[in-house]
């Protein structure tokens, strides 16, 4: 899923810096993204950089073996991750930065993931 989005953004954003494994990997870590950051064993998927500038922080969750009760988990992981790093942003005065949260799997067939 991440290797398609890479590609993706590499054909129509030629120059931009995407970190992260394509496939699976070892996540970034948001301490070597921002020297300051509070929490800098804060794992994320991937991050998207033009000209030295960080554009969007992504978070990839691939959901095959999960599903159920436990499939609203993920927008919980996701919405704490993204208010944690908006809000840095925010105080940094770094208005350009997005969280791009990226899904795929059974769990987004289910129909309760969408609603939330």
């Amino acid at each position: 899923m991440t290797e398609r989005l890479f590609d993706i953004l590499r054909s129509q954003h030629i120059g931009y810096v995407i970190a992260g494994p394509e496939r699976a990997g070892k996540d970034v870590l948001m301490g070597k993204v921002f020297k300051d950051y509070p929490k800098p064993d804060r794992p994320v998927d991937f991050v998207i950089i033009d000209n030295g500038k960080v554009l969007a922080i992504g978070l990839a969750r691939y959901d095959s073996d999960r599903g159920g009760a436990q499939e609203d988990d993920r927008i919980g992981q996701y919405r704490e991750v993204a208010q944690e790093i908006l809000g840095y942003a925010d105080r940094h005065r770094m208005p350009r930065i997005k969280v791009i949260c990226v899904n795929d799997g059974p769990g987004l067939l289910l129909g309760s993931m969408w609603n939330d």
